[in-house]
């Protein structure tokens, strides 16, 4: 279908808006071009993309996060103060809904994973979202590194002054996963809630990206409910759903079942 519009004009209007100005503009880019291919309505087109990056990552954004004072948070803190750095961390983990949701479990959940596991030195994690700032609750070796990926350029920089602020051998980048992939290596790969929201875009993107995983072990979850608290039988039709995606020839898989996180921990054969 004919335009004639520059797509480049459409992401500088999506962008102006508050829930996408961080954002990758690649991946808005990509879902543009999708959307001209059955549109040549403008308006339609810049409505249809906003609601779609709404629904597959902007939906589980605070605002606070944009808060230029968030990156004081850990001004006057060591990390041998353990217990002052978690606080804090926890503070922060409250402006996005995926770390938000695990911080009832989030030892549990930490501990849980780690005893299954010999000692990680290094962490791959993908749509990382605030992920990084439970590194206080993972038994990692000494001098561990940890690289962290996402759509958000403000997280990412959120992350990077988390690791610069404690000499955390790390680096949090921005990147669209539906279209790149880190070529890190990493003892341990995480992916956490991803999957059903990349899959929105593209129903293969689940199954491409656990495909390009090079980690001796990783861990994948899904949520067990919605945003909304609704369960709707999602574990089961998750879990189904990831049984068909992951290869069984690479990959010995072990369920974890979480109240709010259905996890499976898969080890290279």
């Amino acid at each position: 279908m004919e335009n004639d519009f520059n797509p480049e004009e459409l992401i500088a209007e999506i962008h102006k808006g508050r829930n996408f100005r961080s954002m990758d503009q690649q991946l808005t880019r990509q879902l543009i071009v999708r959307e001209m291919h059955s549109s040549n309505n403008r308006k339609e087109i810049v409505k249809n993309v906003k609601s779609k990056l709404y629904q597959i990552a902007s939906a589980f954004r605070n605002e606070k996060i944009e808060d230029p004072k968030l990156f004081d948070s850990f001004a006057d803190q060591t990390w041998q103060d353990q217990e002052a750095v978690k606080e804090q961390c926890l503070r922060l983990m409250k402006n996005h809904a995926s770390t938000r949701e695990r911080m009832p479990i989030l030892e549990e959940f930490y501990r849980t994973i780690f005893s299954n596991l010999p000692p990680i030195d290094s962490v791959l994690d993908l749509a990382c979202g605030l992920n990084p700032l439970s590194i206080p609750w993972m038994p990692l070796e000494k001098n561990f590194s940890y690289e962290a990926y996402d759509v958000f350029q403000d997280l990412m920089d959120l992350i990077n002054a988390f690791f610069h602020r404690f000499q955390i051998h790390g680096m949090a980048t921005q990147m669209n996963l539906l279209e790149n992939y880190p070529r890190k290596q990493a003892a341990l790969t995480l992916l956490l809630k991803t999957i059903p929201c990349l899959e929105q875009v593209d129903k293969n993107a689940g199954k491409k990206i656990l495909s390009q995983i090079e980690s001796k072990f990783a861990v994948i979850s899904f949520p067990a409910h919605s945003l909304s608290g609704k369960n709707k039988g999602m574990p089961k039709n998750y879990e189904s759903h990831f049984l068909e995606i992951c290869n069984p020839d690479v990959w010995e898989i072990q369920k974890i079942l979480f109240p709010s996180e259905l996890v499976f921990l898969i080890k290279r054969k």
